[in-house]
């Protein structure tokens, strides 16, 4: 689904609102959580906007998601303060796939926050602790939750911060051990601007 660039400000006009381009794997469950974010407040509406680019027509290799963000962000007006983001899953790719999207993106200067092993844990750590030493499949974070998502709010969401970051053992890594999610940076950065 294209953006419309219309709603972005043109480059001779200033704006204080900072620009996520937030690039995902998935259709549905990360736009929806980001919309949520600005929908209930969690994040400023005056201060951010986030411009999310799901995968469409079942192109959600992290190769093509790099390619979403990049086609969506040369269209459009920078500011220094926008950010641009990679949002995807741990659990589907080889290492090879993974390490060139992490690889190439980090060249362009982007940030990238791998879930491992998918998205849904970072649904689930807005709810629940998480055993660092007990690896996960994404079918068992999705079944607590999709009932959830309408329910997240800023304590929930901070919540969710201090409980993946205390997964992050090893920050340096491509991407997090099972179970652990990089999404915490990115949100961390999205409530960051709010002040």
């Amino acid at each position: 689904m294209p953006i419309d660039r219309r709603r972005l400000l043109e480059p001779e006009q200033h704006r204080d609102a900072a620009l996520f381009f937030v690039a995902t794997e998935g259709a549905k469950d990360e736009p929806a959580y980001f919309r949520g974010l600005k929908d209930r407040r969690v994040i400023s509406r005056s201060r951010v906007r986030v411009v999310v680019i799901p995968s469409e027509d079942g192109k959600s290799a992290p190769k093509h998601v790099l390619d979403n963000l990049e086609r969506e962000v040369y269209a459009c007006t920078r500011a220094p303060q926008d950010q641009h983001w990679l949002v995807f899953d741990r659990d589907r790719w080889p290492d090879a796939q993974l390490h060139e999207a992490v690889e190439r993106a980090r060249g362009r200067h982007y940030d990238v926050a791998v879930s491992n092993p998918g998205f849904e844990l970072w649904l689930l750590l807005h709810f629940r602790d998480v055993e660092a030493d007990a690896p996960l499949r994404a079918d068992q974070c999705r079944r607590d939750t999709h009932e959830a998502l309408s329910g997240i709010g800023r304590e929930q969401v901070e919540a969710a911060i201090s409980r993946s970051s205390a997964l992050d053992t090893d920050p340096r890594a491509p991407w997090p051990a099972n179970p652990g999610t990089r999404v915490y940076r990115l949100v961390e950065q999205l409530l960051g601007t709010t002040s």
